[in-house]
C-alpha cells in the first residue's frame, strides 16, 4: 500500500466521522439548582369533635392553616403510624376537617403535615 492509498483511506475515513458527528443532534433542555426557605404554617382554632353516640371516640379534629395548602394529614397518636387524610371546608377557605374515629385515651399528640 503506497503513500497516496493511506492518504485516500485517511480521508475516507475523517470524512465518516464528521458525517457520524454531524449527524448526531442533541435538542436543547434545560438543567438546575435552586433553593428556598421552607416557612411552617400556623395551626389555630383547634376543635376536636366527640362521636355523639358513643364519646370515647373523636370523630373528627377541625383546625384553621393561615396558608394555603394542597394536601394536609394529621397524626394524633404518636406509637400508631396513622395519618389522617383532612379536607378543606369549604375550598379555599383554609378550614380544615380530619375524620379520626380515634379513641380519645390514646390521643398523645397533634401533628399537622401540609404542603401546598
Amino acid at each position: 500500500m503506497g503513500i497516496n492509498s493511506v492518504i485516500a483511506v485517511g480521508a475516507v475515513l475523517a470524512a465518516f466521522t464528521i458525517g457520524l458527528a454531524g449527524g448526531n443532534v442533541v435538542p436543547g433542555s434545560g438543567a438546575g439548582d435552586g433553593a428556598m426557605p421552607i416557612t411552617g404554617y400556623r395551626v389555630s382554632n383547634i376543635a376536636y369533635n366527640l362521636e355523639p353516640t358513643d364519646p370515647q371516640y373523636l370523630r373528627s379534629v377541625e383546625f384553621d392553616l393561615d396558608a394555603p395548602a394542597g394536601e394536609v394529614k394529621l397524626r394524633l397518636t404518636s406509637s400508631t403510624p396513622v395519618w389522617y387524610t383532612c379536607n378543606e371546608s369549604p375550598s379555599g377557605s383554609g378550614h380544615w376537617v380530619c375524620v379520626t374515629n380515634v379513641q380519645v385515651f390514646t390521643v398523645d399528640e397533634f401533628r399537622v403535615i401540609a404542603v401546598r
